[in-house]
């Protein structure tokens, strides 16, 4: 038999737990899910999240699952089980089943599921991302600030060289020189030299990768990179930004619509209920500004919208007084 609850979360980082907060706070009942992947986990820490800077993204978690589940709250529970499908129902609810086969129904649902970044064919791109690849120079750069250089790496799908440009000026704030890798792409490499002013300490290296490799005893904030030449080259971090994709294979049932791009879900501003009357999409995986206040802000939203719907709906919660 099916466990019912008023509204199923899937997604246990910041924007599914700030929905369920919500949610709480009005007394409503709801289950939330966390797989346990989260897209910064390899983020050694958070920054430009007030009263969280220089924290670890498990710490925020983490203090974000007391608060909802162990302590003043109730109606709100926790599942550590991941969702594999979920479907809509002839009345409206939907039906969501977990890796373990148990069967959840709710009235509303919130994907709360992120996004996925697409890294690039690169042997050790993946054992630097996050540490010593940003993807952001507002959430990572200034503890680097004075290094002697820094790089983009300006593979594809970062082959523009405005958006290159752009990286590299906000990377230049922080260190001394600046260097684009192409990837022997010597038509970017070309591109790219006009905006290279006189001055500005930035050049091109169109030299063919072969690999990348956290620097030894860099403390986690220096690069190498290998070229298949044989040579190396050095750098306090490299930037790049990837495309993603929205992490809803577990809702393609549903038919929601996605943005033209695939990475985000499309929702209606400004409470985000997706195509699917019903289902709210929140945090990463409905925006292209992927940030943690933004994404804490749009659970804090669609949970008083679901209320509110609920409420239009004549499913109000009778209020109880104590004996």
């Amino acid at each position: 038999m099916a466990t019912k609850a008023e509204v199923l979360i899937i997604g246990g980082g910041p924007s599914g737990l700030s929905a369920g907060l919500s949610l709480a706070r009005a007394r409503r009942s709801a289950v939330l899910f966390d797989s346990g992947e989260y897209r910064n986990a390899p983020t050694k820490h958070l920054h430009t999240f007030i009263t969280w800077d220089h924290h670890g993204p498990a710490e925020l978690r983490a203090a974000a699952r007391k608060e909802l589940f162990e302590s003043r709250y109730s109606t709100v529970k926790y599942s550590n089980t991941p969702i594999q499908t979920v479907t809509k129902l002839a009345d409206g609810a939907f039906k969501a089943v977990d890796a373990a086969g148990a069967e959840w129904i709710g009235d509303k649902l919130v994907l709360a599921t992120g996004v996925r970044d697409i890294m690039p064919d690169i042997p050790g791109f993946a054992e630097c991302w996050g540490k010593q690849i940003y993807h952001c120079m507002f959430c990572h750069g200034f503890e680097d600030t004075g290094a002697k250089s820094a790089g983009v790496l300006a593979v594809p799908p970062l082959v523009n060289k405005d958006m290159c440009f752009a990286l590299a000026s906000m990377a230049r704030q922080f260190v001394a020189s600046l260097t684009f890798y192409t990837d022997a792409n010597q038509q970017l490499a070309d591109d790219i030299q006009p905006l290279l002013k006189a001055g500005a300490a930035m050049q091109a290296d169109t030299r063919k990768i072969a690999s990348l490799e956290p620097a030894a005893g860099s403390g986690g904030g220096g690069v190498t990179v290998r070229f298949v030449d044989g040579s190396s080259a050095h750098e306090a971090f490299l930037v790049y930004h990837p495309k993603s994709e929205a992490n809803v294979g577990m809702v393609a049932d549903l038919g929601l619509e996605l943005s033209p791009s695939g990475a985000e879900v499309k929702v209606t501003p400004p409470f985000n209920e997706t195509s699917v009357p019903g289902c709210y999409a929140v945090g990463d995986v409905s925006t292209p500004l992927k940030a943690l206040a933004n994404a804490v802000g749009s659970g804090s939203v669609a949970g008083p919208a679901i209320v509110q719907q609920f409420i239009r709906e004549g499913k109000p919660i009778a209020f109880e007084p104590s004996l």
